[in-house]
């Protein structure tokens, strides 16, 4: 679990998109004061390789990261935006 702290600034709302669907990954948002714009990372556990999939509005932090999961590979990624502006 190493990877959390050197790959995202300061990880926080960790959700596993599970095995079942064929992804072995996990969705990872932070919350950081070392930049305006806070971002989520989907992360493959197999690889370690990250990829960023949403870049909050300047200001706000990215929370409440949930899965809900469809039929077959489907799934829904659910993420919520805390904005003290």
């Amino acid at each position: 679990m190493f990877f959390f702290v050197t790959l995202s600034a300061s990880p926080d709302n960790l959700v596993w998109l599970g095995r079942s669907n064929g992804v072995n990954s996990i969705a990872v948002a932070e919350d950081t004061s070392n930049h305006q714009n806070d971002y989520a990372w989907e992360i493959n556990l197999n690889t370690g390789e990250r990829t960023r999939f949403l870049t909050s509005v300047y200001g706000a932090e990215v929370t409440g990261v949930s899965v809900s999961f469809a039929f077959h590979w489907f799934f829904f990624v659910h993420l919520g935006f805390d904005f003290n502006g």
